[in-house]
Order: C-alpha cells, then structure tokens, then sequence
C-alpha cells in the first residue's frame, strides 16, 4: 500500500512538472493528445465546423472570393488564426487591391482528397468562390487509413489507453517514446514503406481512388466555372517526404492543365532545415515561417491573376449612347 501510495504520488507530481515544462507547446502531431485538445479549445468555429467566419452563400460584389481546401495544414493547426497562409494572403492582396478579397479558410483536420471532393460539392459550389485554391499533402490521398502501420500499445486496453492519451501529458511523452523505440528496432513496418507497398504502383487501388477524386475536383470546377489551383506541402523532414508522390500529382496537374506549385523548392532554400518550420518539437505541421513563405509563393504564383480578375471587375460600366 505504501509503494502503492508513493507511486501514485510521484505520478501525479511528474505529470504537473510535465504540464509546467511544456505549458508553451501549442499541439502535437497526433491533434487527439492533451496538449492538442487544450490548443483547441481556445480555437473559434464557425456553425459548420471550420475555423473560418460565418459564411455567406451569395457571390461577393465586385470582389473576388477565393476558397482554401485542404487538411491541417490549411486548418492550422498550432498557428494562431492572423498567421495562417490564408490570412496572410488575404490581407497582402487587400493591401495591394485593386477590388475587395475574401479568402475562406475551409481546412478540416485528417481530411483526404476524396474529404475535399466531398467538401467541394456539399459547400464551395454554394459559395460561389471565383477560385479554389486546393492544398496537398502526401497522405492526402489515404482516404482508409486503416491499412496504416500499427505500433504495439504501452497499455493493452483501447479505453484506458484513449483515455490517458487525452488527458496526461506524461502518458504522451512516454509513448512517443516508446513509438519512436519501435521504430528504430525494426518492430513496426516504417511509414515510408507502408507508403511504397501501398501507392508506388500507380495501378494500385489507392492511387487510383485519389486520382480520381483529385480529376473529379477538377472537372466540378471547371462546369461551375471556378478558377483552379493547387499547392503541394512537402513532409518537413531531411528529405521532404515521398517525393515519388509529388510528381505523380504534378504529372496529374499536368495531364489537366491546371496550374500546380509545389513549395518543396522553397522550403528547402529556406535554410535552417526542415525541423526549423515546424509548429514545435512534438508537432511538425508547419509553423509561422512555414505559413509565412507557403502565403509569398502562393501570392507570387497566382497573386497576378486574383489581382487582375479583381481589377476587371472595378472597370466602370460605359454610359449607354443616347
């Protein structure tokens, strides 16, 4: 009972001092942590669930409305609102008019490119944007991610472990950990591996889902007659993620003639490394600076084009001739 006690006590002063030493970490990769659902609380959304403004469904006057789809990356995540690539573009092109922007973040955490389609569909088309700007990360086109590598759990039991994984910060630190043992042991299939035995043959039923999702988004922007464009996320690690995915999209972007940015390039001349965008040491989404250059190439890209649909909607209407 006094071992018992004493265990029990070290646990509980261990998981304060935990909570104190990382009191500035925003989030963590996995948003079902602690410390990422104690971020998100203090995150505002919208009635149907985006971090965005109320929206409205009628086309902006003498404006241009532009829609951002994508997953975390857009969304945010461990980013103040002010800071997001959106924002941040929203705000230099109302700088530099001409006209009235609206960019509308409509990011949603963990969603694939067939989540995009549907998103697309059930909530852009109604909005009537003049253009979609659609964010892609590698893992964007695992829409069952059930097929996914499965580490061994510190505790057995799914409750008690969901349970601690969502309240203990400790419980986070030792499991990643122990994640990160499994790996470097050889015990779990790495992701990167997972990645080639599922979509390195672009015959693969994965692949092809995505592609088709991906071809489907543009082809109901083009019968709607939205503006299309897409950007391309890198991992933000030494070597960038599976790059093997990037050209198959771009080929894709290609194939459909739509314009496609890859910021891989620019993050990798960005100097200070990968680790140096990340949103914290536990969260490698990318962070402010990463936000920051993903906004300046975005507007450098396609900034000329907003600007001039905006300037051509501010042209006076001639006076009929009497």
């Amino acid at each position: 009972a006094l071992l018992g006690f004493t265990l029990a006590i070290f646990m509980v002063a261990s998981e304060f001092v935990a909570r104190l030493a990382l009191a500035d970490v925003t989030t963590t990769g996995d948003n079902s942590s602690y410390l990422a659902l104690r971020w998100r609380e203090g995150v505002e959304h919208n009635a149907l669930g985006f971090r965005e403004r109320e929206l409205r469904d009628r086309p902006l006057e003498d404006g241009v409305r532009i829609v951002a789809l994508g997953d975390s990356l857009t969304y945010g995540q461990g980013v103040s609102t002010p800071e997001r690539f959106s924002e941040r573009i929203e705000a230099a092109l109302d700088r530099t008019g001409p006209g009235d922007f609206e960019v509308l973040n409509l990011g949603k955490p963990g969603a694939s490119t067939q989540d995009e389609l549907e998103t697309l569909r059930a909530v852009v088309l109604d909005l009537a944007p003049d253009f979609v700007l659609l964010q892609w990360f590698p893992n964007d086109v695992e829409h069952d991610v059930g097929g996914r590598p499965r580490y061994w759990r510190l505790i057995p039991s799914d409750r008690l472990s969901g349970f601690l994984h969502q309240n203990s910060v400790l419980y986070y630190l030792v499991n990643s950990s122990w994640t990160v043992l499994q790996d470097a042991l050889g015990l779990v299939e790495r992701y990167d591996d997972y990645l080639d035995r599922s979509l390195a043959d672009p015959s693969s039923a994965a692949w092809q889902s995505a592609a088709s999702a991906f071809r489907q988004i543009a082809e109901t922007c083009e019968s709607a007659g939205i503006g299309l464009g897409v950007v391309l996320f890198p991992m933000l690690r030494v070597d960038w993620g599976p790059l093997f995915l990037h050209e198959r999209v771009l080929a894709q972007c290609r194939d459909l003639g739509l314009e496609c940015f890859d910021l891989t390039p620019v993050y990798a001349g960005a100097g200070g490394g990968a680790r140096a965008l990340w949103v914290n040491r536990f969260d490698q989404h990318p962070g402010p600076e990463a936000h920051r250059l993903a906004a300046e190439g975005i507007l450098e890209r396609f900034g000329p084009g907003w600007r001039a649909a905006a300037a051509s909607r501010k042209q006076p209407t001639p006076l009929p001739m009497r």
